[in-house]
C-alpha cells in the first residue's frame, strides 16, 4: 500500500487511464473476495477474448488458430504481463524514492512540484 508521500509523486499510468476508460476499475472492485489491479483484469479479459474465444472460433470455422500458425505468439502472454508489472514497479519505485528523499522538508529545493510527474507535460499533452 502506498503512503501519502508516495501518492504525491505517483501519476496515473497510461495503462491505468485506458483501463479506467473501459471501466475495468469498477469491474475489479466488484469481484468478491479479491483485490485485483485493474490492468491485470483487463489483460486477462483481453487474452481470453483474443486467444480463447476469437481464435477458437476462427479455428472451428476452418481457419487456423494463431498458436498453430505462430507458436511464438505464446511468448506475448508473459511479455504483456511483464510489461504491466514492470511499469507499475518502476512508477511505484520512483514515487517511493522521492518520498524517501522528503523533498518538501528540504529548504534548498524551491519547487517540489517539478518532481511530481515522471513524464514531462509535453509527452502527457498527447494523451
Amino acid at each position: 500500500m502506498m503512503t501519502d508521500g508516495q501518492l504525491q509523486f505517483r501519476d496515473t499510468l497510461l495503462v491505468e487511464r485506458v483501463v479506467n476508460a473501459f471501466h475495468f476499475d469498477v469491474l475489479a472492485e466488484r469481484i468478491p473476495g479479491l483485490q485485483v489491479y485493474p490492468p491485470y483484469l483487463f489483460l486477462v479479459v483481453l487474452l481470453v477474448w483474443d486467444f480463447g474465444i476469437m481464435n477458437t472460433v476462427i479455428h472451428v470455422t476452418g481457419g487456423r488458430h494463431i498458436f498453430a500458425m505462430t507458436p511464438t505468439a505464446v511468448a506475448s502472454i508473459p511479455g504483456l504481463l511483464l510489461a504491466i508489472v514492470g511499469i507499475r514497479y518502476m512508477a511505484d519505485g520512483y514515487a517511493e524514492a522521492l518520498a524517501d528523499l522528503r523533498l518538501p522538508e528540504r529548504q534548498e529545493i524551491p519547487d517540489v512540484a517539478s518532481f511530481e510527474q515522471l513524464v514531462s507535460n509535453r509527452a502527457n499533452a498527447h494523451v
